[in-house]
């Protein structure tokens, strides 16, 4: 069998491969697409050598290792990130096994790599009476507030993911039942129950609106199409500082549209609703993810009592390096995330 033309298989891998023979998510392949494009100047570099100018041998399970070594030790990145970073060299190795059966041996040396472990802290939170301060800070009475009221709404009591209410449609809602259908990660959908305040919030944002069509966004820009998930965060931060000068347990806080979802798992949980129902409410695919906040409730008791804190960790950003062609394509090749502002 003749060698593969490695970067052609990896530009294939991410223009066909992924999207259309493993159908993963955007999400996904744009995660796998940021990582492949750290790792390739890294290989460069190690070698002396121009992307382009990388082969065959020199993709090896002891790359992997040295190119996760460098996120943890020069980058100072978590076992998290490195983790995601692992999981995507897996992937792309395994593919290049299956297309070149000289790849296979290095696939196995990669799949063999031991993931780090994770000390997970207590996902952050918000006391109710944080996330009322937040949302007070809307202004119905005009139509971008009456949308950030009822997006803000619609977040605390839905624990929806940015992406699931960017995504949300007005056909997507059921009036007779006050459900909303979201469309989940992983292509996963699921149908969510409206509380009496956020179908009220909801139903005084769309008197607002002229654009009734069931396959107009639910929450919608200034520009008419949907929210992104960047101007969700971006509507989200703005009332979190307002909040802060109202309530200075804020200015502690590290608030992001996620926040809302963990804190409806926690008050579920304090209510004594069972695991297995606040996984079907918050589209939990594997119970254990649902379980640890059982375990997080209690730690937050715990944490109140003794005033312990425990800071979450973010991602480093990619190393910048000198790009090739294929640096290019792999970048045209990303899904968007959908990052610019929005009003």
């Amino acid at each position: 069998m003749q060698p593969i033309d490695i970067l052609q298989e990896i530009a294939r891998y991410f223009r066909v491969y992924l999207p259309k023979e493993r159908e993963v998510s955007a999400h996904t392949q744009a995660s796998y697409n940021d990582c492949v494009r750290a790792y390739l100047p890294f290989l460069a570099e190690t070698h002396k050598i121009d992307v382009e100018a990388l082969q065959r041998e020199h993709f090896t399970g002891q790359s992997v290792v040295s190119f996760i070594q460098h996120l943890r030790e020069i980058r100072r990145n978590g076992a998290s990130t490195c983790n995601q970073r692992l999981s995507a060299l897996r992937s792309l190795f395994h593919y290049l096994a299956k297309r070149d059966s000289g790849m296979v041996g290095e696939s196995a040396q990669v799949a063999a790599i031991k993931r780090k472990p994770e000390t997970k802290a207590p996902p952050p939170s918000l006391s109710r009476e944080q996330i009322d301060a937040i949302i007070a800070q809307t202004d119905p009475s005009t139509k971008s507030g009456a949308r950030d009221h009822a997006l803000l709404t619609f977040l605390s009591e839905t624990g929806a993911r940015a992406s699931e209410a960017s995504a949300v449609t007005l056909g997507d809602r059921d009036l007779d039942q006050k459900t909303v259908l979201l469309h989940g990660k992983g292509q996963r959908d699921r149908v969510v129950v409206l509380t009496n305040v956020a179908s009220d919030a909801i139903g005084h944002y769309l008197l607002t609106r002229d654009d009734k069509a069931p396959t107009s966004p639910l929450f919608q820009s200034q520009r008419g199409g949907g929210l992104t998930r960047f101007g969700i965060y971006s509507r989200v931060k703005t009332y979190h500082r307002s909040a802060g000068l109202d309530l200075p347990s804020l200015f502690d806080q590290r608030v992001s549209p996620h926040i809302f979802r963990h804190s409806l798992v926690l008050r579920f949980i304090d209510a004594g609703v069972d695991l297995p129902t606040i996984g079907a409410c918050l589209g939990h695919q594997d119970i254990n993810t649902t379980s640890a906040y059982a375990h997080v409730s209690v730690s937050r008791k715990r944490a109140a009592l003794e005033k312990v804190n425990s800071p979450g960790e973010q991602a480093g950003e990619l190393p910048q390096w000198k790009t090739g062609d294929i640096l290019t394509e792999l970048q045209a090749l990303r899904p968007q995330r959908l990052c610019r502002k929005q009003g």
